[in-house]
């Protein structure tokens, strides 16, 4: 695989959601000023990445969205976060996917072309289906007979006509984690800085050695909240660079998909 002339890519994943702001830390404005402090971060690295944005939040905070926009990408992660896609029927998904494509659209004027579902990408068939037909490139989902293809690979449904991509079996992937979200239940223990950069590290390493593609997501509102996460983030980036990784986003892998049929 050829990630743009390097051994192995790196995505940075942003998921901009007040209404998670709000439910773990008391204040959705918090959203607003770690999303401002991370852009920042970002800026020393020459690398768009994406950011998955709720729908309500771009209604609600269109400027933290023409932030993202202007130096990086922007896909939806649902209109509201709730409930999981696979719990709601084609129409309704349909429904949730147009409203937060028409919010993101409307807040930053930039073309909506991929979905990351949320609750750690629950989709079903629907997803696809509604997707495909609302024009999207990209599905970030778990769906059943994900294709093998290394970065994003096309996933047809039987009914139709048009692929859409979706994250193939050959990746790598992490998030960052907070002990006051107490509804995943993989996590048995508090945030650690060391933990989290030994992790990251890690997970970096293990993708150069496959020659693959690794995803990291980070959430802005733990930023205010884990004791030291902005400088993990920061010194991982750092070492994904150092590694030869190609820092990019989502977009840009449908964009090499597509070139390459």
């Amino acid at each position: 695989m050829d990630w743009h002339g390097h051994a192995f890519a790196f995505i940075l994943r942003i998921d901009v959601e007040h209404l998670e702001a709000e439910r773990y830390t008391g204040d959705p404005r918090a959203e607003r000023v770690a999303t401002r402090l991370l852009l920042d971060i970002l800026e020393e690295f020459d690398a768009r990445f994406t950011c998955a944005v709720l729908g309500i939040t771009a209604e609600l905070y269109p400027d933290i969205v023409r932030w993202c926009a202007a130096r990086h990408e922007v896909e939806a992660h649902s209109m509201f976060h709730e409930p999981p896609y696979p719990e709601l029927s084609y129409a309704r998904q349909h429904w949730d996917i147009r409203r937060s494509m028409a919010a993101i659209e409307e807040a930053c004027g930039v073309r909506v072309r991929g979905l990351a579902c949320p609750h750690h990408g629950l989709g079903n068939e629907d997803t696809a289906r509604a997707a495909i037909d609302l024009g999207l490139d990209y599905l970030q989902a778990r769906l059943p007979d994900a294709p093998a293809d290394p970065g994003l690979g096309w996933y047809r449904v039987a009914d139709r006509e048009r692929p859409i991509l979706v994250p193939g079996r050959e990746r790598y992937s992490a998030s960052d984690w907070s002990g006051r979200r107490r509804e995943w239940p993989w996590i048995e223990e508090p945030w650690s800085a060391g933990t989290a950069l030994r992790r990251w590290q890690a997970l970096i390493d293990r993708a150069k050695e496959a020659g693959q593609l690794a995803t990291l997501v980070v959430h802005p509102w733990m930023l205010q909240i884990n004791e030291g996460e902005v400088k993990v983030v920061q010194q991982v980036l750092r070492y994904a660079a150092a590694q030869g990784a190609w820092l990019t986003g989502y977009d840009q892998l449908a964009d090499r998909a597509v070139a390459r049929g």
